[in-house]
């Protein structure tokens, strides 16, 4: 039987399992942005622009990338660039950009985390791709550009405009999974371990993201890798 996949989006996701006939153990929901997706070059390009159109001038970009790595807001970042003046229309313009396709060209795979979806994905089990992002329509366009889209069962948008936002990932993800099943929820951001915890899942945080090695650790991920390259199989229930 070949495999089949179906994919939908969706802001809250329904309880609809549909595996094309797969006996599924272990189910996996993944993070897009810092765990599949690098979106470094993205963030650094808006806040280089944005500057730009203020007048002033950027800071590196390993040392920008390293003070967001760092957890370090917007703001601070804009006062270290000595133009926190810009911060009354910086913040909101930056929000528009974020998910324009102008700047989503920017995003690249990791590939060393996408290595690992493709080998779940061979061995049939259940995926899920859970994000923040709010623009569906480009969403769905870079997924099908960065050839992401046939490896997951379903996408979820989950933005968080209320509440918390890995309560914003539980809540749009808690009524899609099977039940009685074993799974794994991967990000890289306290958000992703958060809402893994929450749903009962086991966490696996990776580094390659907007969060460092100090700031994930303390939440306490079931386990804390480098990237994915350095999964054991055995250690997530498979063989």
């Amino acid at each position: 039987m070949s495999l089949t996949r179906n994919l939908r989006f969706s802001t809250m996701a329904r309880y609809d399992w549909f595996l094309g006939g797969r006996s599924v153990d272990v189910f996996f929901v993944f993070d897009l942005d810092g765990t599949l997706l690098d979106p470094s070059a993205r963030y650094y390009a808006i806040y280089r622009d944005l500057l730009a159109a203020g007048g002033a001038s950027p800071l590196p970009m390993a040392q920008y990338w390293d003070l967001k790595r760092a957890h370090c807001p917007e703001v601070e970042i804009l006062a270290r660039s000595g133009c926190a003046h810009l911060a009354e229309t910086y913040l909101p313009r930056r929000l528009v950009c974020l998910e324009n396709r102008r700047y989503l060209r920017y995003d690249q795979l990791i590939e060393v985390n996408v290595s690992f979806l493709r080998e779940l994905y061979a061995k049939k089990n259940a995926l899920f791709l859970v994000t923040l992002r709010r623009q569906v329509q480009n969403l769905n366009w870079q997924l099908e550009h960065l050839g992401l889209t046939s490896y997951f069962d379903e996408v979820v948008t989950a933005p968080a405009r209320d509440i918390p936002a890995y309560q914003a990932k539980v809540r749009a993800v808690t009524n899609l999974l099977p039940p009685q099943q074993k799974g794994w929820f991967i990000g890289d951001t306290e958000t992703d371990i958060l809402a893994g915890q929450a749903m009962g899942c086991r966490t696996l945080a990776v580094c390659t993201g907007i969060r460092n090695r100090t700031l994930l650790a303390p939440n306490q991920p079931t386990l804390l890798l480098p990237d994915l390259s350095k999964v054991n199989l055995p250690d997530l229930g498979l063989s």
